[in-house]
C-alpha cells in the first residue's frame, strides 16, 4: 500500500521553515531532504522561508526532487537554486521545472548568475509581489508564454501603462494575467481607484 501510496502523497509537498528564533541552539526546519525514496514523486514544491539562515539547507531538498515542475518560493531560496544550476559542480544536468510562482520581489541582481538549463525551461512565471521592485525577469527567460503579474502594484510604477515595456513589446508571450489582491482591491481603494475606473 506505501508503494502504491507515495506517488499520490508526495506530489505536492510544502516545506516550512520553523521558527525564526533558534530552539536549542538550531533553527528548526520542516525537513532538510525529502524522505528516502519519495523525492523522484514530487511534482509541486512549494518552500517558505524566514530568513536567511535557512536558505543554504535547501540544497540538499532540490537535490533530492529532481522531477519538480512546478515550484513557488521567496527570494532566498531562488537564489540557492539559480547558485545551484550555475555551478558547474552541483548542477543538475537538466530541469524539469516549468513553472515558477515568486513569492515576494526579486531584485535585479538576485538573476545576474549564469542559471544554466533552470531557467531555459520555465514557460509560466508568477509574479505576487512587485511592491518594492517592478522588475520582471523576461530577458532571462527565453521559453516563458504565460506571465501573471500584480495590476495595483505595477500601477505605482509605471505612468504611462500598466505594463513595462519589455512585457508589451515580447513576442514570444502568449498570455498576460494582471491579478488583483481582493483585499487591495476592496479595503484600500486609493490603490486603484483613480486609475481604474471610469465615468459613462
Amino acid at each position: 500500500v506505501r508503494e502504491l501510496a507515495k506517488p499520490y502523497v508526495f506530489s505536492t509537498v510544502i516545506r516550512k521553515a520553523g521558527s525564526l528564533y533558534p530552539i536549542k541552539g538550531h533553527v528548526e526546519l520542516s525537513h532538510k531532504t525529502a524522505p528516502p525514496g519519495c523525492g523522484e514523486f514530487v511534482r509541486h514544491l512549494w518552500l517558505e522561508t524566514v530568513d536567511v539562515l535557512s536558505s543554504p539547507r535547501e540544497m540538499g531538498l532540490f537535490k533530492s526532487c529532481p522531477n519538480v515542475e512546478d515550484i513557488a518560493l521567496s527570494v532566498n531560496p531562488l537564489r540557492t537554486l539559480l547558485a545551484m544550476y550555475a555551478s558547474p559542480y552541483s548542477s543538475p544536468k537538466a530541469s524539469a521545472i516549468r513553472t515558477l510562482t515568486l513569492l515576494n520581489p526579486t531584485p535585479r541582481t538576485v538573476w545576474a548568475v549564469t542559471p544554466g538549463a533552470l531557467l531555459r525551461g520555465i514557460t509560466h512565471l508568477r509574479m505576487i509581489d512587485l511592491q518594492h521592485t517592478s522588475y520582471v525577469p523576461l530577458e532571462h527567460l527565453p521559453a516563458l508564454t504565460h506571465l501573471a503579474v500584480p495590476l495595483v502594484h505595477l500601477r505605482t510604477t509605471y505612468t504611462d501603462s500598466f505594463l513595462a515595456e519589455n512585457i508589451t513589446k515580447s513576442h514570444r508571450l502568449q498570455m498576460v494575467v494582471l491579478t488583483v489582491d481582493h483585499y487591495d482591491w476592496i479595503y484600500r481603494p486609493w490603490l486603484h481607484r483613480d486609475r481604474y475606473t471610469t465615468t459613462a
